[in-house]
């Protein structure tokens, strides 16, 4: 079953048409302009629309790989980085679900989640995304199990190389957010979870000043505060959701589809049948069935949440002792 899972990104990357993406050819150009200029671009050199406007390339550092990458290897190295960053996605999710359930169910489990991102593999930053999100999110599992907040040190560093890479590190602080948030909230719904529980909610103000670290690290950037613009430019952008297709929600007409809502459902029993859960699953459950299900390009969100909940409801991970009240 290691074999087959293991041997399951390479089938997936041969096999997906992973070339077949225009925009790709965008980023090399872009890469290769950075290498020649030795520095990143502040204005649009290359659409007719954009000449001359201001324009930052906040996924820089990979445009600089798939340059690096195309210059020296072609075609294939495109594919070779597909291949490689899928393949690490795999082995991180695999290393966090095993330490929840026997090691059938997490080969089982990642083998879905594999499959169920199969649109998402090709050239693109989003890999980097996902990679870096689940090494976060098993962070954050393994400090609220072992208590040890030194883990929480790595957090910045991540941060700063993921600001550089893709635009969406923002979805990383949706999880540090929600980690926040979660004995807030416990708070008003007049619930606790026992001091005893291996998956207690992170203290308040340690993740608040962990969100400010990251925040500055995030500023480790060619643009710095400029990289912000370009969020808030996204988001006051709601019409892209209608213009582009990789912005569009999930048509149910792929195998793929039909997984990444299997495991939300999945989750979302996993949710249902504990006498108490931590508002953190919650929390996390909702804001990936929000994204994943808005945009296909965002489906990995749910998938990832939606297999580390099932496995940690089998593990008794999820707070499964009833808990009292407070007064």
């Amino acid at each position: 079953m290691l074999i087959a899972l293991y041997a399951l990104p390479g089938l997936l990357t041969l096999t997906s048409a992973s070339i077949v993406d225009a925009d790709i050819w965008s980023h090399v150009r872009t890469g290769q302009w950075i290498i020649e200029n030795r520095w990143v671009p502040y204005t649009d050199w290359f659409s007719t629309y954009g000449m001359g406007k201001p324009w930052f390339a906040y996924s820089w550092l990979f445009e600089i790989l798939m340059y690096g990458l195309f210059s020296r290897l072609g075609l294939i190295g495109l594919l070779v980085y597909v291949y490689v960053l899928v393949l690490s996605i795999t082995a991180v999710l695999h290393s966090l679900v095993r330490k929840l359930v026997t090691e059938v169910f997490a080969v089982a489990l990642t083998g879905l989640a594999v499959f169920a991102m199969l649109p998402l593999y090709t050239p693109r930053p989003w890999l980097c995304t996902i990679l870096l999100f689940i090494i976060e999110l098993k962070i954050l599992i393994s400090v609220r199990h072992s208590r040890n907040y030194r883990a929480l040190y790595f957090l910045p560093p991540l941060f700063a190389l993921w600001a550089n890479l893709h635009i969406q590190f923002v979805y990383g602080f949706v999880l540090l957010g929600i980690a926040a948030c979660e004995d807030p909230i416990g708070r008003l719904m007049r619930r606790r979870i026992p001091d005893r529980d291996v998956d207690r909610g992170l203290q308040p103000l340690v993740m608040a000043l962990v969100i400010v670290a990251c925040l500055i690290a995030t500023l480790a950037n060619p643009y710095h505060f400029g990289i912000y613009a370009v969020v808030l430019d996204y988001a006051r952008q709601p019409g892209l959701y209608n213009l582009f297709r990789e912005y569009a929600a999930m048509d149910f007409r792929t195998a793929p589809n039909w997984f990444v809502l299997f495991l939300t459902l999945g989750a979302t029993f996993a949710l249902g049948g504990r006498p108490f859960v931590s508002p953190f699953w919650i929390l996390l459950v909702l804001a990936g069935a929000l994204l994943s299900f808005r945009s296909g390009r965002d489906v990995w969100f749910v998938v990832i949440i939606g297999v580390v909940v099932i496995s940690s409801s089998r593990s008794s991970a999820l707070a499964g002792r009833r808990c009292p009240a407070s007064p």
